[in-house]
């Protein structure tokens, strides 16, 4: 029997496979790498965005400061750039920079739609904005300006008032000191971001930058005008001894240039009242009102008259407020006044006004320049006054001098020696006639003259003076003083006005001529009449006379060698002339 054979089969090899892997989309992946560009393209942007304002700011900067560097005077240049750029970079409607003047601020620069004139004054006060700025020096962030009643009473009123709301503010620092300050305002309700603050201090800084320029510069010409001004007005004093109407000339009109006034005038003091001795620039109806009456009353000058009363530098801010009815302020229209004593040894000497038409301080610079020019004017007066006083000293040692070498040429000549002192007394005094006049019997007559007209001669020659008050000759002999009559023409006592109409006579003088006998003052009847105010002249001269008369009387005559006319005149009148 057959055998089941068994069939070997070898296995089968298994096939291994790897498992297969479903395939992803693609779609994610893009989405990935259009978001990766977005992000890069939104940086890009916002780095560009970045970058451009900080060229803008860096653009803006570079403006301002150019313009810092080619106008550093013109403040009101500069300070339109940054406000300008202000409003620009910040996004505000309206910029304004305040400067702090005393207790209050002051608006220099402006720029929006917003009313704000220049010039326009506020208290600085914390109730706004502005005044809490520089109070507390550091910036100040109003979000609503309107609703801030309680905290910003006054500033809360202008918001209402004006229709703005965000306020921002950044003090003008120098030297840590608040000197102003930069403010921007929004119409609506929009805080400024930190990097607007940020670039607000810059524009601040910027602003100061310009003022400070601008005053050191100011400081500086000041001084040289100052000083320029001070070397002319010496100028004048040297290349001019002894003459003041072109020292006050000058003084005066640097005095109104220098201190922006609109004109001047400088008055003397004579102990009693003022005297216009110059006008610079007045008005044409108060220089003519001058010149009618140099001497104001103190009735209508009572801003005058104080200084007088005081001694003290006086300014007045508006005349038509406190003083609105004095001729200054209704003639010349005067507004701001000032007025600097002139002193000497604490001694009124007189005093410089100058004035404004526009209500306007003078400044502490300006008043301090002005008493400058008064010290001046008081050392000008006094050089004046001893160049006079040594020039007619020496006028009188020649007159005198003049009068002993006729005397001592011509010892029994009277007529030659008393036309030679009338000459001098009328020349040395200043006057316009002189006469001697002698007793002859019960009236005095003319034994000399000098400058008096044919038909005052031809008078006098038929009108003896009589003896008494009513003339200045025997108002001189009565009393046995020296007599001066200021107005003739005016004196009630005066009896010979016709003689003094023909001759033009006004103010009039006389010496009498007296003699020393046995220790006591005899009168001689004898007067020198003139028309001139001084008295020294007519005293040294008058005892010359004397020494002749008393040597054609009979004295002793001297041995008169050339030198002699002194020694002749110590030993007959006593000490030397």
């Amino acid at each position: 029997m057959a055998r089941r054979g068994t069939v070997s089969r070898k296995p089968s090899k298994t096939q291994h496979r790897k498992p297969t892997r479903p395939k992803r989309s693609s779609a994610p992946a893009a989405a990935r790498r259009t978001a990766s560009v977005a992000d890069l393209q939104d940086e890009l942007a916002s780095a560009r965005k970045h970058l451009a304002e900080a060229l803008e700011r860096q653009t803006a900067t570079a403006e301002v400061l150019r313009i810092i560097r080619a106008s550093p005077s013109k403040l009101e240049q500069v300070l339109e750039v940054v406000v300008r750029s202000a409003a620009r970079f910040c996004g505000a409607n309206d910029v304004t920079i305040f400067e702090l003047d005393g207790h209050e601020l002051r608006a220099v620069a402006h720029w929006g739609p917003i009313p704000q004139p220049i010039g326009l004054r506020m208290p600085c006060m914390r109730g706004t904005v502005g005044g809490r700025t520089v109070i507390e020096r550091k910036p100040v962030q109003v979000m609503d300006l309107r609703s801030e009643v309680q905290e910003f009473p006054e500033g809360s009123a202008f918001a209402k008032r004006l229709g703005h709301r965000t306020v921002l503010g950044v003090p003008l620092l120098r030297d840590g000191a608040a000197v102003g300050t930069i403010q921007l305002r929004r119409s609506k309700v929009s805080p400024f971001t930190d990097k607007q603050i940020a670039l607000l201090n810059i524009f601040a800084d910027q602003a100061m930058i310009a003022i400070e320029n601008t005053r050191l510069l100011n400081e500086l010409r000041e001084s040289l005008q100052q000083q320029t001004a001070t070397a002319e007005v010496l100028k004048v004093i040297s290349s001019s001894p002894g003459e003041l109407e072109p020292v006050f000339k000058s003084m005066l009109e640097n005095a109104v240039r220098i201190c922006e006034a609109s004109f001047g005038n400088l008055l003397l003091y004579d102990g009693s009242v003022l005297r216009h001795v110059a006008l610079h620039n007045a008005p044409q109806a108060w220089a003519a009102e001058q010149q009618r009456d140099p001497v104001p009353p103190r009735r209508a000058a009572r801003v005058l008259y104080r200084v007088v009363d005081t001694k003290q530098v006086t300014q007045i801010a508006d005349m038509a407020a406190e003083n609105p009815d004095e001729p200054i302020a209704i003639v010349a229209g005067a507004r701001t006044v000032l007025i600097v004593p002139m002193l000497k040894e604490n001694a009124l000497i007189g005093v410089i006004a100058i004035y404004r038409q526009e209500v306007r301080p003078f400044t502490d610079k300006q008043i301090a320049l002005v008493e400058n020019f008064a010290n001046q004017a008081v050392i000008a007066i006094e050089t004046t006054r001893l160049l006079n006083e040594l020039r007619e000293s020496l006028q009188q040692q020649t007159a005198t001098a003049d009068v002993l070498k006729v005397i001592s040429r011509s010892t029994f000549d009277l007529k030659t020696v008393l036309d030679t002192l009338v000459e001098s007394a009328a020349r040395l005094c200043e006057a316009d006639m002189a006469s001697i006049n002698r007793q002859q019997g019960d009236a005095y007559r003319q034994v000399a003259d000098y400058g008096q007209p044919p038909r005052l001669q031809a008078y006098m020659d038929s009108h003896p003076i009589p003896f008494g008050s009513g003339t200045t000759v025997g108002r001189t002999i009565l009393e046995g003083r020296i007599v001066q009559i200021p107005d003739v023409l005016a004196d009630p006592e005066y009896a010979f006005k016709e003689a003094a109409r023909i001759g033009g006579l006004r103010t009039m003088l006389g010496v009498p001529l007296l003699r020393e006998s046995g220790g006591d003052r005899d009168r001689e009847r004898a007067a020198v009449r003139g028309g001139a105010e001084a008295h020294r002249g007519l005293e040294r001269i008058a005892p010359a006379a004397d020494c002749h008369r008393r040597c054609a009387q009979g004295y002793q005559p001297l041995d008169l060698r050339p030198t002699g006319g002194a020694e002749y005149a110590r030993r007959v009148s006593g000490p030397a002339l």
